[in-house]
């Protein structure tokens, strides 16, 4: 029901652009090591941002929905391809603006877990964008217990992290990265 609700559209915040914002599907993909896969980032147009991890996914494609687009986006971007079946819902999901290349940009973005049996290993030769090649850096296991000590993207990946794994659906509304 949320992924109708995103694909529906709801109002943008006050003084916010004209809708649509791009819709992105993103994978928090954790391993049975409760280690995160993130792609360590970062932008040579904010090098005040320094390096932050960021959960891999991007924009969906037109007759892609959420989890079609997450799981291609990590594959893209890790080389790690998953199964539909390791994929819940979207549980959480955020209207954001965030700097990328000395550019501002507005998603909507829609969140899965997937929780996968065994550790995936890279099957794919990484496909980056042009502008993904200037900012991805490497992709990495992060355990879990190191995620609030590190920048993430979206903020709160550690917070969320526990609350999907408990259930619980998140709405973090509207944010600001960087």
């Amino acid at each position: 029901m949320a992924e109708e609700l995103l694909a529906a559209g709801s109002s943008p915040p006050a003084g916010a652009p004209p809708q649509p914002w791009r819709l992105s599907g993103r994978l928090l993909v954790l391993d049975p090591a409760d280690r995160l896969l993130v792609i360590r980032s970062r932008d040579p147009d904010y090098p005040e941002l320094g390096e932050w991890w960021e959960v891999p996914g991007g924009g969906v494609d037109p007759g892609e929905d959420t989890v079609g687009a997450a799981l291609r986006e990590v594959l893209e971007e890790t080389g790690i391809e998953l199964s539909r079946e390791v994929v819940a819902p979207v549980t959480w999901h955020c209207e954001m603006t965030y700097c990328w290349l000395g550019r501002r940009r507005w998603s909507r973005q829609a969140i899965h877990l997937a929780r996968p049996d065994s550790t995936p290993e890279p099957v794919a030769a990484l496909r980056y964008t042009p502008e993904e090649r200037e900012t991805f850096l490497s992709a990495e296991w992060v355990p879990a217990s190191v995620l609030p000590r590190i920048r993430t993207f979206p903020d709160g990946v550690a917070a969320g992290l526990a609350a999907l794994a408990a259930g619980t659906s998140i709405d973090t509304g509207f944010a600001v990265w960087c």
